[in-house]
């Protein structure tokens, strides 16, 4: 939106009102979401300390699903999406333990 937005803004000769409207409210929604983590860090926590194989096959399947669901009907990209970010995954993890 930024970008599309300031273009606009920027062939009108408002590039600097675009930046700082930009500048101000990306500094505002990142202070509100680190106190929101930050309040809703230690329940988090225990929360996913809580999790099992199960919980976390049920976020693979959301998250495949997902996947598929934002590729729009192309079924060619969405496997290549899937498998792409699979590959990325399993960079670095150890054979035996995981």
């Amino acid at each position: 939106v930024t970008a599309i937005d300031g273009y606009e803004m920027a062939r009108k000769g408002h590039a600097g009102i675009a930046l700082a409207t930009a500048a101000i409210s990306s500094f505002i929604a990142g202070t509100i979401a680190t106190v929101v983590v930050a309040a809703f860090a230690m329940p988090l926590g225990e929360m996913a300390l809580k999790f099992g194989p199960p919980e976390y096959f049920a976020l693979i399947v959301f998250g495949l699903i997902l996947s598929v669901t934002l590729a729009n009907g192309q079924l060619i990209k969405a496997v290549a999406m899937i498998v792409l970010g699979l590959l990325f995954g399993i960079v670095g993890a150890d054979v035996y333990t995981g």
